[in-house]
């Protein structure tokens, strides 16, 4: 009688991620991961992950969803500038599209990723963002009279994101010994904050490890019932907000350059 394979195995291959602008370093494994911190360095991470796959035959797959042309155009002109174009595919949803092909955005992407995959080959997918993601499908939802009810997002939303990433694997050598490694981008109410209040807009990119490292430690000075509603369901108050973005000014002012002062007429 023949034994049964093996479900699981373990992985101990590594997709290289030799990140410059990230908050800090890491080596994914050829298994989901997960990247929640303002958008553009958000997009510094997918980016300077495309670029280090060069000469590592790494197929790389950019899912751009709901965001602006001119974002994704810019992406996709940096890319083609460093030649990373040649092993990249892009899969863009914009933002003014309808909701649908935000929606079905990250599955074309997967398709293209996986036929890869099954072919033998290593494939990164980057997913920027699926909070976007989410907003679509909760568009679609209400379209069809699903509404969320109290709730920000569908509750569904958190499984389906769930089963699009445990599509990252990687095959036997019997099935090809291709792998799917995905690199999802969400965003958090942090972001939100720091979006909105564009506390992060005068800070130089040089200058950007060491400020999120002040943010870091000035998120102990947040007061402890403020912080009980970042790790609960309970919204934030514009008191809340005001008091949060106050404290991040005072902590970014000293990276931020200082205005040049007018000549004298």
């Amino acid at each position: 009688m023949n034994a049964a394979p093996e479900i699981l195995q373990s992985v101990f291959d590594r997709a290289f991620a030799g990140i410059s602008r990230a908050r800090e370093g890491f080596t994914p494994q050829l298994m989901p991961r997960e990247v929640g911190t303002i958008t553009s360095v958000s997009t510094a991470i997918a980016l300077d992950t495309i670029l280090d796959q060069r000469d590592r035959n790494v197929l790389c797959v950019y899912c751009a969803i709901g965001q602006r042309a001119s974002a994704v155009a810019k992406v996709v002109a940096n890319l083609r500038e460093r030649g990373a174009m040649d092993y990249t595919v892009v899969v863009v949803a914009e933002g003014n599209d309808p909701p649908g092909l935000a929606y079905i955005a990250p599955y074309v992407a997967t398709s293209i990723a996986e036929h890869f995959m099954e072919a033998g080959r290593d494939v990164l997918i980057i997913y920027d963002d699926l909070t976007h993601h989410a907003r679509a499908y909760r568009e679609l939802s209400l379209l069809l009279r699903r509404p969320p009810g109290r709730e920000a997002f569908p509750g569904d939303i958190f499984y389906i994101h769930s089963r699009l990433l445990e599509r990252a694997t990687h095959l036997s050598k019997e099935r090809g010994g291709g792998s799917l490694t995905a690199l999802p981008i969400i965003e958090t109410e942090a972001q939100k904050l720091a979006l909105t209040a564009e506390l992060f807009d005068r800070v130089p990119l040089e200058r950007m490890k060491d400020a999120e490292h002040a943010m870091h430690e000035a998120a102990a000075k947040i007061p402890a019932e403020v912080c009980a509603r970042f790790e609960t369901a309970d919204k934030l108050s514009d008191e809340d907000r005001k008091t949060i973005v106050e404290l991040a000014r005072q902590t970014l002012a000293p990276f931020q350059p200082k205005p040049e002062a007018k000549g004298k007429s």
